[in-house]
């Protein structure tokens, strides 16, 4: 499968369960791609996360954060390190207010792609890279190991990000 198609259908997803940007669903309490700074962000506690097809789980914002967010990409490869584009785009959205120490809540559905994937996380900031981070200045993070893609609801484990290093 291309990544164009994936991203292309997880886009239409991402525009058919959106309420409008910034705007909360009351049915779970978060939207997809907001940051979620309540005490309790665990994925197993929104009722989407147990979806079919759900893909949940938090990244950590550090608290050492310098300079200001532009955009999160959330993505997943088949190897890291990763060395080419991405084998299925989760999300890739402004960062909007996001800030050091604040934990970012991934909470998305359908993601239809099936196999073994490590979730990579970057966190791009302003006067940092596009499409691949820029050591020193933009934040990244992965899971340590693969997740399983099968239909089955994914929580991934929490991704602590860090500055960018060696790239």
């Amino acid at each position: 499968m291309t990544v164009q198609p994936l991203f292309y259908l997880s886009l239409l997803g991402l525009v058919a369960c959106s309420g409008g940007e910034g705007q909360d669903d009351d049915s779970t309490g978060t939207d997809s791609g907001t940051v979620d700074t309540s005490e309790d962000t665990d994925a197993g506690d929104d009722p989407v996360c147990a979806e079919d097809y759900s893909f949940c789980g938090d990244v950590l914002i550090p608290a050492d954060l310098v300079g200001t967010p532009r955009s999160i990409a959330v993505v997943l490869y088949e190897n890291i390190p990763p060395a080419g584009p991405p084998d299925g785009i989760v999300l890739d959205l402004e960062a909007g207010d996001l800030t050091a120490g604040q934990t970012y809540a991934v909470r998305e559905m359908p993601i239809i792609l099936s196999g073994e994937f490590y979730v990579w996380v970057n966190l791009y900031m302003e006067g940092g890279g596009e499409w691949a981070p820029v050591n020193g200045v933009d934040y990244l993070g992965y899971t340590e190991t693969p997740v399983t893609l099968d239909g089955s609801p994914i929580a991934f484990d929490d991704i602590v990000l860090e500055l960018a290093q060696d790239f």
